[in-house]
């Protein structure tokens, strides 16, 4: 407890310029009636540098609590970064077929942060770097952990975990999507110690979890994630945000919403015809241009892209996604025109108020279809048929199957038939996704009430 607040921690990377990932975290304090007044509530983010708040949240930076070399994956191009990060995942990859044992020595990041913690229980602060005493204060307060963020639970995670529970923290897994590629005896052999530790786990996607159930011994609960238990902005504060925006114009019209993305799922495991992921993100783009300008032509909507992440790195940044994908139609982002490419950095609320305000929603970002959900806009799912996401967490857990568009062999006269389809039964579907929702929440509920944090005075 600090500051009469309840002090949580999150001991995994959540790039809080990825709107998803908040609403996952703003989910899980809304499910457990937490809120800036009464909590702390702690993260990793990769691109901070030092110890700071951000939308309600305290952000750490990952030096603190892992190497950041353990973090780093294959990369596409030929920049220093990027060979530098793929030298990484080669050395990780490696390291674990040739010498698989080392994935059980604890990373010296996590050695060192235990050792902060109990040097500040201690009383001996100037132990403790500057850069770190601020932030550590706040992780040595913390009452309890919820891990288990999206999916990020890896070995680093499992190593934190440990390190803390040996030092008399106690946690939880909430809303993970779990590690079904991890396989290897030595690594299954991390998680299970990790595992049996926690009070308990609850995972957010039947893929995973059937992983969970396959692998180890211990009682696990299948929910949905926890970004559908999000509060979104109310009708008044979206009101306002639209007039500050400069768009109440825009939407005295209907409004089509578009949330794009790129992650490996769309460029590597879409567009079966291309021979690679950067002919794949080629004609991604041109066929969300496609999409937009056939959507213009033939419909008297407007129509407004929403970024659900908005950096840190250039090929993350859905606003560059979608004005490329404008460009290669020909088509101007302008918000007195009737297409335009939202530039603001938004919350995760903010984002799901304006897409209750959608006639409909097509979407590329999962979260940004978590959010739809729970305010009742319809929506289409575009994506490969081999996303495990959408595959679990859409289809099989949530029975959203028929709102799916794969982009495997897709085609734009299919695609608007799907878009005239759902139109025609956007009554229809709206009263589904009530249901829906009331389900998805009631679940949450009924999960959430297992995860037992201290009381605050």
């Amino acid at each position: 407890m600090l500051d009469n607040k309840l002090v949580i921690l999150c001991p995994e990377i959540v790039p809080l310029d990825n709107k998803g990932e908040e609403a996952i975290i703003k989910g899980i304090m809304d499910v457990k009636g937490l809120s800036e007044d009464n909590c702390y509530y702690q993260v990793i983010d990769h691109s901070v540098k030092s110890f700071r708040t951000r939308n309600g949240i305290l952000v750490h930076p990952l030096k603190l609590f892992v190497s950041e070399w353990r973090t780093k994956e294959y990369g596409l191009g030929f920049s220093t970064e990027r060979i530098y990060s793929s030298l990484c995942a080669i050395v990780r990859h490696g390291l674990n077929h040739i010498y698989p044992k080392w994935v059980h020595r604890r990373p010296k990041a996590v050695r060192k942060l235990a050792r902060y913690i109990q040097d500040y229980k201690a009383g001996k602060t100037d132990k403790i770097p500057t850069e770190y005493q601020e932030a550590i204060k706040y992780i040595s307060n913390t009452d309890y952990i919820i891990a288990g963020h999206n999916g990020g639970l890896n070995e680093n995670v499992c190593h934190i975990l440990l390190a803390l529970h040996e030092i008399g923290y106690k946690y939880c897994i909430f809303g993970s999507c779990m590690k079904p590629s991890v396989k290897g005896k030595e690594q299954l052999a991390l998680y299970d110690k990790m595992f049996s530790k926690a009070d308990v786990v609850i995972s957010r996607n039947p893929i995973g979890f059937r992983w969970y159930e396959s692998n180890f011994k211990y009682p696990g609960i299948l929910a949905p994630d926890p970004a559908y238990y999000m509060q979104s902005s109310n009708k008044d504060e979206t009101s306002a945000l639209i007039h500050q925006l400069g768009l109440t114009d825009f939407f005295k019209k209907p409004v089509l919403m578009v949330t794009t993305a790129e992650p490996a799922p769309i460029s590597l495991r879409s567009f079966d015809a291309q021979p690679n992921r950067m002919a794949k993100i080629k004609t991604h783009r041109a066929f969300l241009g496609e999409i937009v300008s056939a959507l213009l032509k033939n419909t008297d909507y407007n129509i407004l892209l929403l970024p659900h992440t908005i950096g840190p790195e250039k090929h993350m940044d859905d606003r560059l996604i979608s004005l490329d994908a404008l460009h290669t139609a020909g088509i101007e982002s302008n918000k007195n025109g009737r297409c335009y490419v939202l530039d603001a950095d938004l919350t995760c609320r903010e984002l799901k108020g304006l897409i209750a305000e959608a006639h409909l929603l097509i979407a590329e970002r999962v979260h940004s279809v978590i959010g739809a959900v729970g305010v009742h806009t319809p929506f289409i799912v575009m994506g490969s048929n081999k996303d495990n996401r959408i595959n679990g967490m859409l289809v099989e857990l949530a029975g959203l199957g028929e709102y799916v568009y794969h982009l495997n062999t897709p085609t734009l006269s299919s695609f608007l038939e799907k878009f005239r389809d759902t139109l025609q039964r956007r009554d229809e579907i709206v009263k589904h996704l009530e249901k829906v929702d009331t389900l998805n929440r009631e679940q949450l509920a009924k999960a959430a009430s297992l995860v037992e944090l201290p009381q605050t005075a």
